[in-house]
């Protein structure tokens, strides 16, 4: 709606301004007694440039006047006005009432050097996309009078746009869909694309509206065809769609020539403007609004007086006649000089279908759709209906009648399909619904548009495919349970078709096999089964219902199935995480005892939480038992992991049998998750065996001397004590018995206990018992037990104490060996020594021992000793011989074994160790030599005579033994050099040979030493501390006193010629000094 401020505001006074805004279609209004609620939705204040403020005031008591004749009925709407002081008033009618209010605002009238011409206000208007009023303003800036571009923000400004154009003419402002349309002088008209846009423009010094994006002219001022400036079109409609596909823009303008034109101008392409004259007598005066409403073009004028341009599209305007058909709506002379516009009920009719469309189908079914005027006629309208396809659906009424009685009934029509046996898919046809004319008496009706529906007709040989679930219905569950479902198509396809199956939540349920099925032209009607799976998850979400989407893939699939609507198939999926907590017993039962033993069982939530789960754990008598844990808390952590509780028996004295206490766990409803709040409590019986029932105790020995529970043969005892548990009615007597007297013996048979003394610990001692039988250790029972003929009842039942009591043997399995003198010892020379060996235990059957020496120094006297069971206790002697060797091997040790002949012997001595006896050989082989000479003594004579004496050993060595032999006068006599001896010839005499040697010296019989050593470095050590024998040698002389002649040639001859002959004088033998022979 527009809004038309009114020209006429005296300048530099004070003036009232009264407007109504509509914002996005929502009217806000004030009507009497409503002031003060308009007061709290709408404030604004108007700041004109940037500096002056001003304010916009509401006032408490609108002022009111009477109210002319208006024809409305029911619209609330604005009218502008000129008060009886000739000032102007914008006012809200109020239809309902008769009443119309002012709203007032005050304006500063300069800011900044610029004044405001309030006479020039003459363009207001909403526009509906960003919710602001915008206007067209005169004023006075340091050049000349402008019109200004303003917008008035619901922050209290008025934000400055820009100059519209200098003019002192009025100028025209449009808000019509997404544009605002501004017309001024010398700028022709303008549509701002983009009104967000117009922010920008805030500069005081622009002189005019120009953005090369958002800014359009169009029509120029240039235009000779308007006959006069663009600005004279006083109310202008900008943008009317009246054929679909040109803009127009309509306006009221006074012809320079006189009257009043209707102009119509087209910009789409080309600028084309026709002005039309009104077939009806139009006013002069300055035109204040244009409206346009369900097809009505209204002007008003500044009288107040409406004129109605019937339009709907171009075929109303007859352009080539240059005239336009403007009825004379009203008179609005009852309001002084009124400028408003005054409001009519727009006339129409709407057309209604059941569900919101028309569906039909070749099967003969129906649909229907209704049809009723949206205004009261002043005669019967006549509406026809025109249906294209007869062939496709039939309608049960073409022509529909409405009057002013029956003109708010809404008429029903009914659509029914026809078969046409053809496989064409759906078809529409639009169903056309005209105003007739000559069946109309209300002119307003005969102007209205055409409206049309559609109509669908469902062919029942459409493609289409058909799923049915096994049973009905598909269910499966979270532990993975399937269910099955066939899909078929309904009608042979031209070629495949590919039908996809899809879970709308994959963590509830899968298609585990056939998720895409394909039909081809054979296999089209035989039933393709797909299975479903339920999905586990860990979430109490109960069952769940969820949509398998059956879809035609339409790029894999014959044409005539890519219509087919997909279809859905409902899954539940069975939760199987059930709400619930599970108690488990250990070894499925719980019992404890009045000793303070203990039991436990588990608590485990069934399924995840969503929050907390706590549970309370309480025993119902704690004098009987006690739980470790008084609550559990369970998060949605460790929901699944079980926690323990630990039930404790509690020690009473009361005798009071076996009790049975509940534990009960139950879920703390306050702290805990919802879902788990109604669960319903669980409780363990607990078994507390009472402790202080009849009983004695035996407290047997754990130990004994021997390292056991027992007794030695040798008297020896353990001991062990009896009490009774409770205090008895009358005695208790006690039964001590040993199972074997011969091994064992107790110190008393009968124990007495009083309701006194019953709980002072009776002592009795165990006493082995010897023999002299290798039995090894015995075991002997020793039974307590209740004597019920003389007992307290109470203790009658109760079972026998027994304790097996280890006897131990003394008689173990041994013999010893006894040495005479404490050792044994024997020489070489035969002598003897003893040592005797006796059993240490009395056998089962005959003990041979066995008795060897290690090597041949000496001998014993046996090589068995037989012990029977008669003469195992008696000692039996062995003698030890030594034997004699020609080693000189020192005193020898020889080791006697004595050892059990297992074999032969009883088998308890079977195991025992071997013993020795060392016997020591005294050695008497001494270290030497024997030297003797032949005859007794050794001569030789310097003739090389010889003499021998032999050299033996006198012992065997355990080594060579070498001998270096030597004469101390190697000039009278020589020997040979060396002997050797081994361990084999020891005993063999070597001969030594002594010769003499001749000397020539008449020295008489000579004698010498031979000397006979043993040579250290090579002989056995035993023998290298000997000394060395020497023995004499007479050499005897072989040489006399005398000489010898020898003559050459055995004789001597010469001659007295001189010759000469010789002979050789010489010695026989060696002088002792100077022999002269003459």
């Amino acid at each position: 709606m527009d809004l038309i401020g009114q020209p006429g505001f005296g300048k530099g006074t004070r003036e009232t301004f009264h407007w109504s805004i509509v914002f996005l279609g929502v009217l806000v209004t004030v009507r009497k007694g409503f002031s003060r609620r308009i007061r709290q939705i709408f404030s604004l204040s108007l700041f004109i440039g940037l500096a002056i403020p001003a304010a916009l005031l509401l006032t408490a008591s609108p002022a009111f006047a009477s109210v002319g004749a208006f024809d409305c009925s029911s619209y609330d709407g604005p009218i502008f006005m000129e008060d009886s002081n000739n000032g102007y008033e914008a006012r809200e009618l109020n239809l309902s009432s008769g009443a119309y209010g002012s709203i007032i605002f005050e304006i500063h009238d300069s800011e900044n050097g610029r004044s405001w011409d309030y006479s020039q206000l003459n363009g207001i208007a909403i526009n509906p996309v960003d919710g602001k009023a915008y206007g067209v303003m005169g004023g006075v800036d340091a050049t000349s009078h402008s019109k200004f571009l303003v917008r008035f923000d619901d922050d209290e400004d008025v934000e400055f746009i820009a100059k519209v154009g200098v003019a002192n003419t009025s100028a025209t402002i449009d808000v019509h869909g997404d544009y605002l349309f501004i017309g001024g002088n010398n700028y022709g008209l303008y549509r701002i694309e983009n009104v967000a846009n117009l922010t920008g423009y805030s500069d005081p010094n622009n002189n005019s509206i120009l953005d090369k994006t958002t800014l359009s002219s169009l029509l120029s001022n240039s235009d000779s065809s308007w006959g006069g400036g663009i600005a004279d079109i006083q109310a202008v409609r900008a943008d009317l769609d009246l054929g679909g596909i040109e803009d127009y823009v309509i306006g009221i303008r006074n012809s320079n020539s006189g009257g009043t034109k209707v102009t119509v101008a087209r910009y789409s392409g080309s600028t084309d403007v026709w002005h039309l004259t009104p077939d009806t007598t139009m006013p002069t005066r300055p035109w204040r609004a244009a409206w346009y409403s369900g097809g009505r073009l209204l002007f008003q004028e500044k009288k107040g007086n409406i004129y109605e341009l019937e339009i709907q599209d171009l075929n109303d305007i007859d352009l080539s006649a240059g005239t336009a058909d403007v009825t004379y709506i009203d008179d609005t002379s009852g309001i002084k000089d009124g400028d408003g516009m005054a409001c009519y009920t727009s006339p129409g009719f709407t057309v209604s279908q059941t569900g919101g469309s028309t569906v039909v189908s070749e099967t003969g079914t129906t649909d229907t759709f209704t049809v009723v005027l949206n205004s009261k006629p002043a005669g019967d309208v006549q509406i026809d209906l025109t249906n294209p396809d007869t062939g496709e659906a039939t309608l049960d009424d073409l022509s529909l009648t409405f009057n002013t009685s029956n003109w708010n009934t809404p008429q029903t029509v009914t659509a029914t399909g026809v078969d046409d046996l053809y496989v064409d898919g759906n078809q529409n046809q639009t169903v056309t619904f005209s105003v007739d004319d000559s069946g109309t008496d209300d002119v307003i009706f005969e102007a209205l548009a055409d409206q049309t529906i559609t109509v669908t007709t469902e062919d029942n040989e459409n493609a289409g495919f058909t799923v049915v679930e096994s049973g009905g219905s598909t269910g499966v569950s979270e532990s993975g349970t399937t269910d099955t479902f066939t899909v078929v198509l309904t009608a042979r396809p031209l070629s495949n078709v590919e039908i996809d199956i899809s879970s709308a939540e994959t963590s509830e349920v899968t298609v585990t096999n056939n998720a895409s099925l394909t039909f081809t032209t054979n296999n089209w009607d035989t039933p393709q089964t797909v299975t479903v799976s339920g999905v586990d998850d860990s979430d109490i979400d109960g069952d769940q219902t969820l949509n398998l989407s059956v879809v035609v893939d339409n790029a894999n699939s014959d044409n005539a199935y890519g219509a087919v609507s997909s279809q859905t198939v409902s899954v539940t999926n069975e939760d199987d995480d059930n709400v619930g907590y599970t108690v488990v017993e250990s070894g499925g039962s719980t019992a404890v005892s009045e000793d303070a033993t203990t039991d436990t069982f588990t608590v485990v939530l069934n399924a995840q939480p969503s929050s907390n789960v706590v549970f309370d754990v309480t025993s119902a008598d704690t004098g009987e038992t006690t739980v470790s844990a008084g609550t559990l808390t369970f998060t949605t952590a460790n929901w699944n992991t079980a926690q323990t509780v630990t039930v404790t028996g509690v020690d009473d004295t009361i005798i009071d049998g076996n009790q049975s206490v509940n534990v009960t766990v139950s879920v703390n409803a306050a702290n805990s998750d919802n879902a788990f709040d109604n669960l319903a409590d669980q409780t363990v019986t607990t078994t507390v065996n009472d402790n202080d029932a009849a009983n004695y105790v035996v407290n047997w020995p754990s130990a004994s001397e021997g390292g056991g529970a027992g007794a030695a043969e040798p008297n020896g005892s353990s001991s062990f004590s009896v009490n009774l548990t409770v205090q008895p009615n009358s005695n208790v007597y006690l039964s001590v018995e040993s199972a074997d007297t011969t091994e064992a013996t107790v110190s008393v048979a009968e124990l007495t206990f009083t309701p006194q003394n019953w709980d002072i610990p009776q002592n009795v001692t165990v006493t082995g018992v010897d023999d002299d039988l290798i039995d090894g250790d015995q075991s002997v029972n020793v039974t307590v037990s209740v004597i019920d003929a003389t007992s307290d009842n109470n203790f009658d039942p109760l079972a026998d104490s027994v304790f097996s009591f280890t006897i131990e043997d003394d008689d173990a399995a041994g013999f010893t060996v006894v040495e005479s003198g404490g050792s044994t010892g024997v020489s070489e020379g035969g002598s003897t020594d003893t040592f005797t060996v006796v059993l240490d235990a009395q056998p089962n059957s005959d003990v041979v021992l066995n008795v060897t020496i290690a090597d041949d120094e000496a001998t014993v006297s046996t090589g068995a000793l037989t012990f029977t069971n008669a003469n195992w206790n008696t000692a039996q002697t062995v003698t030890v011989t030594g034997v004699d060797d020609d080693i000189i091997d020192g005193n020898q040790n020889s080791i006697i074994l004595i050892v059990v002949n297992a074999g032969s012997s009883d088998n308890n001595f079977d195991a025992l160790a071997a013993k020795t006896v060392t016997a020591v050989t005294t050695d008497d082989d001494i270290a030497g030599f024997t030297v003797v000479e032949s005859g007794g003594s050794t001569g030789v004579s310097e003739g090389g005579s010889t003499d021998t004496f032999t050299v033996v050993l006198d012992a065997q060595p355990n080594s060579d033994v070498s001998f270096i032999i030597y004469s101390n006068d190697a000039g009278e006599a020589t020997v040979t050099g060396s002997l050797t001896f081994t361990n084999g010839n020891w005993d063999t005499p070597q001969t030594v040979t002594v010769t003499g040697v001749d000397d020539n010296l008449i020295d008489g019989s000579q004698s010498t030493t031979i000397d006979i050593a043993i040579y250290d470095g090579a002989s056995d050590d035993n023998f290298d501390p000997l000394a060395p024998a020497s023995i004499t040698i007479t050499i005897a002389d072989n040489d006399t006193a005398g000489f010898t002649v020898v003559e050459s040639g055995g004789s001597t001859g010469v001659s007295e010629g001189g010759s000469a002959d010789t002979f050789t004088v010489v010695l026989d033998a060696q002088p002792n000094s100077d022999v002269v022979l003459n």
